[in-house]
């Protein structure tokens, strides 16, 4: 039997600011290496 964990985050608002820091670095690499994955595949 599988069992599930819900977590609640209570973030300080430093937290917050770096939480959303990872998030918006991790968006820009996402973003890139998609952009990259695409004209590779039109260049074939």
């Amino acid at each position: 039997m599988h069992y599930g964990y819900v977590y609640k985050l209570c973030p300080s608002l430093e937290q917050v600011t770096t939480m959303n820091q990872w998030l918006n670095m991790l968006l820009a690499q996402y973003n890139y290496l998609l952009r990259d994955r695409n004209e590779s595949y039109e260049q074939v």
